[in-house]
């Protein structure tokens, strides 16, 4: 009895994973206004920060349709998805507002995405 082999690769996984912890950062706390005691999910923040998601555009749809992804534009993409967080955090911080849990929950995502695209399967020639 042969057994089958499975493909257990990582890579897809875990972009998968990652845009989903990703979207779901939008939901927590992304800043507390600290005069008015208030915070303020990634819906409500401003400059807009929903639109990071387009950060894992590429890479997801490469997985969904299963094809060769340019891990250069991938990383390059997701290394622009870093330095926007962290600039939403640096934004953040200043005397009456602070950056709450969900900018670094986003940024636990990018790191898994940038994981996730170096573990990527290479092109099958």
């Amino acid at each position: 009895m042969a057994k089958e082999k499975k493909n257990y690769n990582l890579g897809p996984r875990l972009i998968t994973v990652s845009t989903v912890i990703a979207f779901l950062s939008f939901f927590h706390t992304w800043g507390k206004d600290l005069e008015n005691n208030t915070t303020m999910n990634g819906f409500e923040v401003s400059p807009p920060v929903v639109w990071y998601i387009l950060i894992f555009a590429y890479p997801i749809y490469k997985v969904f349709k299963g094809d060769f992804m340019n891990k250069f534009a991938a990383i390059i993409i997701a290394l622009n998805g870093l330095f926007f967080a962290f600039l939403f955090i640096g934004r953040a911080n200043s005397e009456d507002t602070a950056a709450a849990h969900g900018p670094f929950v986003y940024l636990g995502a990018i790191t898994l995405l940038i994981i996730g695209i170096i573990l990527f399967p290479k092109k099958e020639r």
